[in-house]
């Protein structure tokens, strides 16, 4: 009686270990698959400065935005400061700020965000900036993960923003002409060279993943850090800081487009 007794017991004990193994490894394989989006992702995620403000919207702005809403946007990617949703027509990224328990790296966040929406608007291809809620009202979101599951958002609580979606620098000057290219390099040297007159810092330049192209205008894709630095504008600084913000560029096109290699050289070259 007493060894059916133990034989019960153990085997309730592996059935629980088994079911706790696969609730784990459930976890998991959502949680990779999701790359840990869920909604809850998303508490606290405004703004932690009281006078940080969404811009007033004129009654056309708010009519396009809020048709974008009315469609679901389906993930993109993650960074270490938002998740990245795509509008159904492609052309629109919206990215859902990851609250950070630092409240001084959330704040450097959100100031570097607002900087680069007031300075840096179409370098940026920001369409709109919405910190934390203000007077106008936008419909809820649906968001569609990478399991194809969708989730309802009320955005009017929520810190994000409205971005142009662009083409990676690499995956763009792949697909171009060397005259294509070559007008292409012009461009991304005058983007930089732009931040750098209006006396912006930018400490994460990498240009494969933080800068790309819409049509064939480059736009700064990834917004955080950056802050003011009028050493900037001074010429000789400004040779130094492309000649290293290219660095790994140029490496890239020895490799896979050397024909151009030069041609970033005489760019940099004021």
């Amino acid at each position: 009686m007493a060894r059916k007794t133990t034989l019960k017991c153990t085997k309730s004990s592996l059935n629980l270990l088994l079911f706790l193994l696969c609730f784990w490894a459930l976890a998991r394989f959502t949680h990779h698959e999701t790359s840990g989006f869920r909604l809850t992702k998303l508490e606290g995620n405004s703004s932690p400065l009281p006078s940080q403000l969404p811009p007033s919207l004129a009654a056309e702005e708010k009519r396009a935005i809020d048709a974008l809403f009315s469609a679901p946007f389906t993930y993109l990617g993650r960074g270490k400061q938002s998740f990245a949703f795509l509008s159904e027509d492609g052309t629109t990224v919206l990215k859902l700020f990851i609250p950070n328990e630092r409240k001084e790296k959330l704040k450097a966040t959100f100031e570097s965000y607002q900087l680069a929406f007031d300075l840096l608007k179409e370098e940026s291809g920001l369409l709109y900036f919405h910190p934390q809620e203000g007077e106008d009202k936008f419909p809820s979101v649906t968001l569609i993960d990478r399991l194809a599951i969708a989730h309802p958002l009320d955005l009017n609580s929520k810190g994000f923003l409205l971005q142009r979606r662009a083409i990676l620098t690499y995956d763009y000057l792949s697909t171009k002409t060397e005259e294509e290219a070559t007008a292409a390099i012009y461009a991304l040297i005058a983007l930089l060279r732009s931040k750098m007159d209006k006396g912006i810092a930018d400490s994460d330049p990498l240009l494969r993943a933080n800068v790309g192209f819409v049509g064939n205008c480059p736009i700064q894709i990834d917004l955080g850090p950056l802050k003011k630095d009028q050493t900037l504008r001074s010429k000789e600084k400004q040779r130094e800081v492309l000649v290293s913000a290219t660095l790994a560029l140029k490496h890239w096109l020895e490799k896979n487009r050397p024909e151009l290699v030069k041609v970033l050289g005489d760019a940099i070259e004021p």
